[in-house]
């Protein structure tokens, strides 16, 4: 058999051959096979601004004044801190949006904003939230004092321990700003009772959720104790000794431009209607100036120095009276700086309603 006749039989044999598989390997892939199972690494940029100048401050305010209704705490407390810094400490007009070349916010954008956020569920947020209240100016805030009296308020009565703990720190800080205005508009009786359902001295003695002090061991309870107890002197002192009547300039004088009022003119207060009652409600029998009465009468005409006498003495107010002195004569007992704060109270009562009180 020649050579060339060898091939060929090899030849045709091997075309008739089936090709051997082997179990577990793959089929093998034609020669003009192109691997496409590849990945590009490419940078991609979610949010890409095109604009050649940062944004305003004004744009940033208002972007962090929407951001304090955030879900997150974080966030919140963040939205705080920025408007902390950035807002200008001092302010010509309430409602003046620039002041010295910087950026304000109106007082009815900001206040209405900043006052749900004392029974924010955060510590950490109320902390930030207390310490912008206090860098803004007294006349910036005197307009919205009743509005904040309303959530303080309703803080003294939380659920929640710690948000009870911190609403007499905004309270002092009320204070601080237009006492008159905190205790008109019903802000004496249910600032009262709630400092006495705070300390747990009232019919609230026997609801865990009103009269407890917080969590925390007995040397945070007691320092909460302590804070509640000695606004509850300076509240005492403001409504029952000291008849407040806020000067024509509060104490802002000329600089700022607001008088009590918080208009923006300084002889403002020269054509308003006196602060007592009794020297400018001659229209009471209309019934048009004065404040719906509760069942209770809670609200009914407490808006001066004798009329506060008159509701705790003779009034609804009889009732916290006798909660009041029997809580004050327990933290007398217990001696130690407690026991100072609370002769102190006593003897602001002392003073306060063993003086004869004037006859309407």
């Amino acid at each position: 058999m020649t050579t060339s006749s060898k091939k060929k039989r090899e030849k045709r044999q091997k075309d008739f051959q089936k090709p051997k598989l082997k179990v577990g390997k793959a089929k093998a892939k034609p020669s003009n096979f192109t691997d496409t199972a590849f990945k590009s690494k490419v940078l991609v940029i979610a949010n890409q601004s095109l604009h050649q100048t940062a944004p305003s401050q004004a744009h940033l305010l208002t972007h962090h004044l929407s951001l304090l209704t955030h879900h997150s705490d974080t966030t919140r407390r963040e939205s705080l801190s920025y408007l902390t810094t950035h807002l200008p400490p001092t302010f010509s007009s309430a409602t003046q949006l620039l002041d010295n070349g910087r950026s304000t916010l109106p007082a009815s954008v900001l206040i209405p904003a900043l006052a749900p956020m004392i029974l924010d569920a955060s510590n950490s947020v109320r902390s930030q939230l207390l310490t912008l209240l206090k860098t803004l100016p007294q006349g910036y805030v005197e307009m919205y004092v009743p509005k904040l009296m309303l959530y303080i308020t309703s803080a003294m009565t939380h659920l929640a321990p710690e948000i009870r703990g911190d609403s007499t720190k905004y309270l002092i800080w009320l204070l601080s700003i237009n006492t008159d205005s905190a205790l008109r508009n019903g802000g004496w009786a249910k600032g009262l009772r709630g400092l006495i359902a705070i300390l747990g001295w009232g019919a609230a003695q026997d609801n865990g959720c009103i009269s407890g002090s917080g969590s925390g061991g007995a040397a945070a309870r007691g320092k909460i104790r302590m804070q509640h107890i000695g606004v509850l002197r300076e509240f005492l002192q403001a409504g029952l000794l000291d008849d407040h009547v806020m000067s024509p300039l509060g104490n802002n004088g000329h600089g700022d431009g607001l008088c009590e009022s918080g208009f923006p003119h300084w002889t403002t207060h020269l054509h308003m209607l006196p602060n007592k009652p009794s020297q400018s409600n001659a229209f009471s029998y209309l019934s048009i100036f004065s404040m719906a009465q509760s069942s209770k009468g809670e609200n009914a005409g407490v808006e001066d120095l004798e009329a506060r006498k008159r509701w705790l003495v003779e009034g609804p107010g009889k009732d916290a009276l006798g909660s009041l002195r029997l809580g004050v004569e327990s933290v007398r007992k217990e001696g130690g700086e407690m026991g100072k704060i609370g002769a102190r109270i006593a003897a602001v009562l002392d003073d306060a309603l063993n003086t004869e009180v004037e006859e309407e």
